[in-house]
């Protein structure tokens, strides 16, 4: 029973977690050391409270609760901790100070009911049991409880703290509790723990076994590049793996699953192309392919026993929108529940929902790499095949190379190898499987699908004169695929090579036709195959002189499109940027007659032609890309120089008419605020299109830059292309120049130049002290004036950021706190409702906001929801930034009482609030806890077709949140005054109501309040308007003046994807040649007809 005749265990469970046996382990092991007598007592309720741990010496008595986390958390001693999700948001996490104080206080409360001890506390400790993740911030805690390692809460231990009872007392104390004396194993053996801990190394085994082949053909570009991507999974909640199609992010992801399985993690590989919409399902799955058996509580089991669990999403890109969203919430989710770290695989960019992950860019790969790839398994390549590889833009491509390389020609062209490559595939079945597949993708590109039933198939082929034993060699290959009846090209390499094939030809007879069709988002996809497979310069510039997309110039002109295209896009782009160059020199900015020349423009620009625009924005995206950087620069410089003379020649009638002509003339240069320059379009895009976390072919045009003597045009693209452009080992040096910068500069620069100087303070971080410290003094000494809220506000957070402030705060402490007794102690009144709402921002923007939180959270309950009540009800709380957590807060308590102040929310909100997201995210928890709670809606008089729109929606989320037969009546009444409005309207405001319902973060809403989406509550009656709008073809309109386009065509071709059906195709397809429409249409097309439901409809 008993580990030495010194130390007894008991115990009120067997322990569950792996936290807890970690420090049980340690804490035997520590006391055994030092021969100290002891009775632990473990994981045990007490008056209805868990207790982890007690540990009582003859000198000391100590609470102990054990955590361990393998996410980032961060915490103070007052208020919840947080942890990292996926998403990027900081979610709830139980504050282990907290629940140590209050367990510590309970075991000294039922001490005392035991036997007199006085006013004895015993000490109370929270034990780190591994190592805290990168990225997190805890409190050391206080003389309450201390929180710290394992190792430095044992050393702790042995301070001799004094205890009122001897050991015999409390091994009486443990038994009155109905505690079990036990042995240490017995202690440690969770119940079927060893069973699992079989299993989970079965399935790593399985694991390896399956994925390890495709591991093996990713090569990285050097050593430097596999640590990278293994620390990107720790640096947050996961990572995020996006690049163009082939450049081996699948094979990345499951290079690294098996790096983290051989450290004995469970990783869980999910295709996207394979997610059926359940996550119960996918993992299933997963798990009965790799091993026999499949338990659903494995999940659970591996966190509780510390084994770590990675989710892999592979091909984000495959899903459409909508189906992209569930999967993502449904990931978001499992992540969250079992703690599990997240990679995600794309073609796109990190999207907003998954800000928690490292955002790691692939790069195309090096020429060395491409050769390492292609040479692997197939030894040297010949001269031919070296010629060709360096046209390929993919390892995908590369490896092709290496596959067929003995039976390359000299100058073949991308198309031109995956031809052979395909014809290679087929075998004696090439020359008519070939044609067969090209004119397959043809039909698909020209009818806008993606895939056909196998009988269409078969039919479509038979008329291309193909034989059956064609169409199966085909399908041998590995060119097709069939998936639920429905017949498509395995990847979107295959099809848009065989798409460009057939359509190359129309560049012999009409080049310019068939740039202008490259323009629409139907051939956009195939535009760089097809003009990588132009031979001739002539037929090349008819084609790149009609393109529209900025970014296929910028590829041409970086040589990823072919030898041809290089040199025509380089001298398109070359003719361009002299014409800026000559636009600048030629401008002229006025200042606009009558109210004090309060309007300032540039004068006579004319808005280019889309051609000229995509060139203009082309300079932009080179210059983020790090390949046209210096050619950005020049423009910058030149459009400084202009500024300068044109500030001189207008400076005396700026100062007549009070403007602000430095500031305002800089934003209208690079921000296009009024009238626009066409500079303004290059400069747009060079900061729109920064990349972050490049893993790959580095652009070699990125290098370290210094800040001093730039322009403020070049400043201000080097501070926002500072991750690009500096390295870690750079950061102490940037310090100085900032500082320096700041210093001498800071009253001459543009209001956008100073805030981007305060906002990159965090890039310096980890600058040596010294640096810092000048920094910080420079900072400190800046001239801004009162009212200036944004860059005071910036100043602020940056010196809170460098940890400027943390001393001076706790002077204002005695103070604050009165401020916040003042808002509780007195009266309600107008006033005091007005001073509540100020406390309670004030805990979040202000130079003391810590304070002012601490002081806050300090409050009792009770109190603490009387501030929240007061600061609710202050006049204008509509406008404020706060509206939105103050009511979040409130709707927590379910108080049927605080129903009048959420009444005033539901009178509809402002159309022309500039904080409209706030505002609109109040509105729609107002009405839900008005209808949870049966309190009336009140009634409105409306102006306008908007707010006739929003009233009628008001009564839907109603009915929706409270599932009353009469609420659903007046749904039902509601919608038929809907369906007699403008499509338009109707859609625009149900877009902008059903983002804060829907919404998947949890911070949207309160953890009582679940999303609520009213796409799944009413889906016919939204589909019949969705349709509406397709057909009438006229965008939407929101209900703020300030309307957001995409967001509403989301929700309305959103709508169509999730409850149409291949009936919906003919409507779609007739939006999608040059309209509005167009892309998202495509991308619906895409969904309905390559889904298996709507295959099985007709």
């Amino acid at each position: 029973m008993n580990q030495t005749r010194q130390l007894t265990i008991f115990c009120g469970e067997p322990l569950d977690h792996d936290s807890e046996r970690v420090f049980l382990r340690a804490l035997v092991d520590h006391l055994a050391r030092g021969a100290t007598p002891a009775v632990v007592l473990c994981n045990f309720q007490l008056k209805g409270r868990q207790i982890d741990f007690v540990v009582a010496t003859e000198n000391a008595v100590a609470l102990v609760e054990a955590k361990a986390t393998t996410l980032p958390v961060r915490g103070e001693i007052n208020g919840a901790w947080e942890r990292l999700s996926p998403s990027g948001e900081w979610t709830p996490f139980r504050n282990p100070y907290q629940q140590a104080l209050g367990a510590k206080n309970r075991l000294r409360d039922a001490m005392a009911q035991a036997a007199p001890i006085g006013d004895f506390y015993p000490d109370g400790f929270v034990a780190m049991t591994g190592d805290l993740p990168e990225g997190s911030t805890i409190t050391a805690g206080d003389f309450k409880v201390r929180i710290g390692s394992t190792a430095e809460v044992l050393a702790a231990l042995e301070a001799t703290g004094g205890s009122p009872w001897s050991l015999v007392a409390w091994q009486g104390f443990a038994r009155s509790l109905k505690l079990t004396a036990t042995s240490l194993d017995a202690a440690l053996a969770a119940e079927g723990s060893w069973a699992f801990s079989e299993w989970a190394e079965r399935y790593r085994r399985a694991f390896a076994a399956e994925y390890q082949p495709d591991a093996d053909l990713w090569i990285p570009e050097n050593d430097e590049q596999a640590g990278a991507l293994i620390a990107s999974i720790n640096e947050q909640a996961g990572s995020f793996l996006w690049g163009p199609s082939g450049c081996g992010k699948s094979l990345m992801a499951k290079w690294l699953g098996l790096q983290l399985t051989a450290t004995g993690t469970i990783c869980l590989f999910v295709s996207a192309k394979l997610f059926s919409g359940s996550w119960a399902e996918a993992v299933q799955r997963e798990i009965s392919l790799l091993v026999d058996s499949y338990d659903p509580r494995f999940l659970r089991r591996a966190m509780q026993l510390g084994i770590p669990v990675v989710l892999i999403f592979d091909g984000l890109n495959e899903l459409s929108a909508e189906n992209a969203r569930q999967a993502l919430r449904g990931l978001k989710a499992l992540a969250r529940r079992y703690e599990a770290r997240v990679v995600v695989t794309s073609q796109e960019p990190r999207p907003e929902g998954l800000t928690g992950l490292s955002s790691v860019s692939v790069g195309k790969p090096s020429e060395t790499l491409k050769a390492r790839i292609a040479e692997r398994g197939h030894g040297a390549l010949t001269s031919a095949a070296k010629e060709v590889l360096r046209g390929v833009r993919s390892g995908f491509e590369a490896r092709i190379v290496g596959e067929i390389g003995n039976e390359l020609r000299s100058n073949v062209t991308r198309l031109e190898l995956l031809d052979q490559f395909i014809r290679t595939r087929l075998g004696p079945h090439a020359r008519s499987g070939s044609l067969g597949l090209r004119r397959l993708a043809a039909r698909l590109t020209d009818q806008m699908a993606y895939s056909l039933s196998e009988t269409a198939f078969d039919e479509f082929m038979l008329a291309q004169r193909l034989t059956f034993d064609d169409c199966e060699a085909i399908l041998r290959a590995g060119v097709l695929e069939t998936r639920g009846g429905r017949v498509s090209f395995s990847h979107e390499i295959f099809r848009s090579t065989c798409a460009a094939q057939e359509l190359v030809r129309l560049a012999q007879t009409d080049p310019a036709k068939l740039g202008v069709q490259l323009g629409t988002p139907l051939f956009r996809p195939l535009a760089r195959d097809i003009i990588a497979a132009l031979e001739t310069e002539p037929a090349c510039r008819a084609v790149l002189e009609e393109i529209t997309d900025a970014d296929i110039i910028a590829d041409a002109a970086d040589g990823e499109l072919g030898p041809v295209a290089t040199a025509t896009a380089s001298a398109i782009l070359e003719s361009s940027h002299a014409s800026l160059l000559g636009e600048i020199a030629q401008s002229k900015l006025v200042l606009t007659d009558g109210d004090a020349f309060r309007r300032l423009e540039w004068e006579g620009h004319i808005e280019p032609a889309a051609t000229s625009r995509a060139r203009f924005q082309a300079l932009g995206v080179r210059a983020a890309k790090g390949t046209g950087i210096e050619d950005y620069l020049v423009l910058c410089r030149a459009m400084d120089e202009k500024l300068a003379e044109e500030r001189s020649r207008l400076a005396e009638a700026a100062r007549e008419g009070n403007v602000a002509l430095r500031s305002e003339a800089f934003a209208l240069a690079y921000y296009g605020f009024g009238p626009r320059h066409n500079f303004r379009l290059a400069a747009r895009q060079a900061d729109a299109t920064r990349f972050t976390h490049i893993i790959g072919n580095r652009p070699a045009g990125i290098a370290m830059r210094s800040l001093v003597g730039l322009t403020s045009g070049e400043l201000l693209f080097v501070l926002k292309q500072r991750h690009e452009l500096f390295g870690n080992e750079d950061i102490t040096r940037f310090t100085h120049e900032l500082t320096e910068i700041l210093r001498t500069r800071w009253r001459y620069e543009p209001y956008h130049v100073r805030l981007e100087l305060l906002h990159i303070v965090g890039f310096v971080r980890d600058a040596e002290e010294t640096a810092k410290a000048g920094l910080i003094e420079a900072i400190n000494a800046l001239e801004i004036h009162a009212s200036n809220w944004a860059l005071n506000s910036s100043v602020i957070d940056a010196l809170k950021i460098l940890g400027a402030l943390d001393g001076e705060g706790e002077g204002q402490r005695a103070a604050i706190h009165d401020e916040v007794a003042a808002v509780i102690g007195e009266a309600d009144s107008d006033d005091i409702r007005e001073q509540a709402l100020s406390v309670y921002t004030r805990m979040f923007d202000h130079p003391f906001d810590w304070i002012y939180a601490e002081e806050v959270y300090a409050l009792p309950e009770e109190a603490q929801r009387l501030l929240y009540r007061r600061a609710f009800q202050a006049d204008g709380i509509g406008d404020s930034l706060s509206v939105r957590y103050l009511a979040q807060r409130i709707a927590e308590y379910e108080e049927p009482s605080d129903a009048p102040l959420f009444s005033n929310l539901t009178r509809l909100p402002s159309q022309t609030n500039p904080m409209s997201q706030d505002e609109m995210a109040a509105f729609v928890l107002a009405v839900r806890f008005l209808a949870r709670h049966a309190a009336p809606l009140p009634i409105m008089e409306t102006e306008n077709d908007a707010q006739q729109c929003m009233v009628h929606i008001r009564t839907l989320v109603y009915a929706a949140e409270s599932g009353r037969k009469a609420d659903r009546e007046q749904a039902r009444a509601a919608w038929e005054q809907l369906h007699a409005l403008r499509p338009q309207r109707v859609i625009g405001c149900l877009a902008e109501i059903n983002e804060p319902l829907a919404a998947s973060h949890a911070a949207e809403r309160p953890p009582n309040y679940p999303a609520l989406n009213l796409v799944d509550v009413f889906p016919a009656d939204l589909l019949a308007v969705s349709r509406k709008l397709v057909d009438e073809g006229v965008p939407p309109t929101s209900y703020h003046r300030v309307g957001f386009l995409d967001r509403d065509l989301h929700f309305a071709f959103g709508v169509i994807a999730k409850h149409g059906d291949r009936s919906d195709l003919g409507r779609l397809r007739r939006v999608t040649a040059d309209h509005p429409f167009s892309q998202k249409a495509l991308e619906v097309i895409r969904e309905i007809d390559t889904s298996e439901e709507s295959g099985r409809q007709q």
